[in-house]
């Protein structure tokens, strides 16, 4: 160990020729590197992100594109004036009026959207109509269930459909034992 002279007096040194108690570093930036404790340079300054660009977009699905682009609003002009419609509701007007002119491929698509969508007789306010019958072994059934509940109904006609609608006075009675 050497001995330094300074204007205060002596100072030893340390065999590494620091000054005793540590670095000559101030006491904010004396710290050991390692694990979880980066070099000060090279730390994140305040407000600033690790990961500047972000997380990448993920792929879009054909689904989704194809929703997004029909939900686009656009102007168009009907009888004389402009309106805001949708491509999904331009689409399916050029759909009706092709159809309306006997243009082949609109006719078939038009009949394959009301196949698909049963509600749009519905809401032309076509008649529905039944789809389904009853048979003699399904009203045997029913009127068996409704005699051991003790309810009289009046006979299930073989070959009525399910959607039609009750008449008045065709609900059930409670039978008196």
């Amino acid at each position: 160990m050497t001995q330094r002279s300074c204007p205060d007096g002596p100072l030893s040194e340390t065999p590494d020729g620091m000054p005793p108690g540590g670095s000559d570093r101030s006491s904010s930036e004396a710290y050991e590197v390692g694990y979880a404790r980066p070099p000060s340079a090279t730390r994140f300054k305040p407000g600033q992100s690790g990961n500047p660009k972000g997380r990448p977009k993920a792929q879009q699905r054909p689904k989704d594109i194809l929703a997004k682009l029909l939900a686009t609003r656009i102007f168009v002009q009907d009888a004389g004036r402009h309106r805001s419609m949708t491509l999904q509701e331009v689409v399916m007007r050029n759909i009706v009026h092709g159809a309306a002119g006997r243009d082949p491929k609109s006719i078939q698509m038009l009949l394959g959207l009301i196949q698909r969508y049963p509600e749009l007789d519905q809401a032309a306010g076509a008649p529905v109509a039944p789809t389904a019958s009853v048979s003699a072994a399904d009203a045997a059934i029913v009127q068996a269930f409704l005699a051991d509940q003790g309810v009289a109904e009046a006979p299930v006609q073989e070959g009525a459909g399910c959607g039609a609608d009750p008449g008045v006075g065709d609900e059930p009675q409670k039978v008196d034992e």
